[in-house]
């Protein structure tokens, strides 16, 4: 068998994921206690993501959510990406139920043409021609029930995109960073000019982007630094991004990503004394729905003496206003 170069990149992606979804088995007693970060990407995927997946998606984002903190850059991308991905999304979905349309109307079209010259010649053909019709209905449902909605997909497309904003907005509320100031800005843009140039993650995974794009890992890689100062001591940082590209946020071994990449580890834990874990959305996906089957979730319980005794409370953003 040959395969392409997408079946070639598809079986890369879940090459990588089994070795992601290893490196978090092994720790899961960081990530029972840790904070959840996730980039653009991961929410942005919420758009992307319909049916069951899409739901289990949103379950175990929903499942972290009293644990999660949001960078300022990653609120900032997605302001300005959610319009982009819900108009190409509505773009693909027309060209596609378009070209749905035109196949039940050529199927139908054939099949009748068939079945009248059947029941011409033998009454049992009006018995399949009805048998026909019915299954042509039935697949008008499937597809349907699939997110092809004949030749108007945008209604219940516009509906899922309000839906996964609300989400958004309702996960992010009182949980997002403070935006960095200009000269702290500038600082943190010229550290990541000076990863760029001696190879250093997480920016060098993004080189070939334009400026100032290339520079926006760094940005929530600085963010998170910071915040990891401010939390309890050996509480770990599990961030949740789909960028497995070498040089960002995961380490490469013989071309598979294999965990979060051991410079940031080193970084993270020299500069904040904490664990850093990367996961993707699936390895997201796999944790709550352990986490689900144990029920042991231990979740913030304050900061300090703020604690009160035993109740649960959402992890407190000590940055915003």
């Amino acid at each position: 068998m040959i395969l392409g170069a997408g079946d070639m990149a598809a079986l890369r992606d879940h090459r990588d994921e089994n070795s992601l979804l290893q490196d978090w088995q092994e720790r899961l007693e960081h990530l029972d206690n840790a904070t959840f970060v996730l980039d653009t990407c991961s929410y942005l995927h919420l758009f992307r993501s319909r049916g069951e997946e899409g739901r289990r998606l949103s379950a175990a984002i929903d499942s972290v959510k009293d644990r999660l903190w949001v960078p300022h850059q990653v609120l900032v991308e997605f302001v300005g990406n959610s319009p982009t991905i819900v108009g190409s999304i509505l773009q693909e979905a027309e060209i596609a139920a378009a070209e749905v349309g035109m196949l039940m109307q050529r199927l139908d079209v054939v099949a009748r043409r068939q079945m009248r010259r059947i029941a011409a010649e033998d009454p049992r053909g009006k018995n399949a021609l009805r048998n026909v019709e019915l299954a042509v209905r039935t697949l008008q449902q499937v597809l349907v029930s699939a997110g092809h909605h004949g030749s108007d997909p945008e209604p219940a497309l516009t509906a899922h995109a309000i839906a996964v904003a609300d989400q958004v907005k309702d996960i992010m509320t009182g949980r997002v960073g403070p935006e960095p100031t200009a000269s702290k800005w500038a600082r943190w843009i010229e550290d990541s000019r000076k990863r760029v140039r001696y190879g250093h993650a997480p920016s060098w995974g993004d080189r070939k982007k334009k400026e100032p794009l290339r520079h926006s890992d760094c940005l929530i890689w600085h963010e998170l630094l910071e915040f990891a100062l401010g939390q309890p001591s050996g509480r770990a940082i599990a961030f949740v991004t789909e960028d497995l590209k070498e040089g960002s946020w995961v380490e490469h071994r013989n071309g598979r990503a294999v965990g979060a990449h051991p410079d940031l580890v080193h970084e993270m834990q020299d500069k904040a004394a904490t664990p850093l874990i990367v996961l993707t959305p699936a390895n997201l996906t796999a944790y709550a729905a352990h986490s689900e089957s144990k029920r042991t979730w231990e979740a913030d319980l304050g900061w300090g003496e703020e604690a009160p005794g035993g109740s649960l409370r959402p992890i407190r953003s000590f940055f915003a206003s």
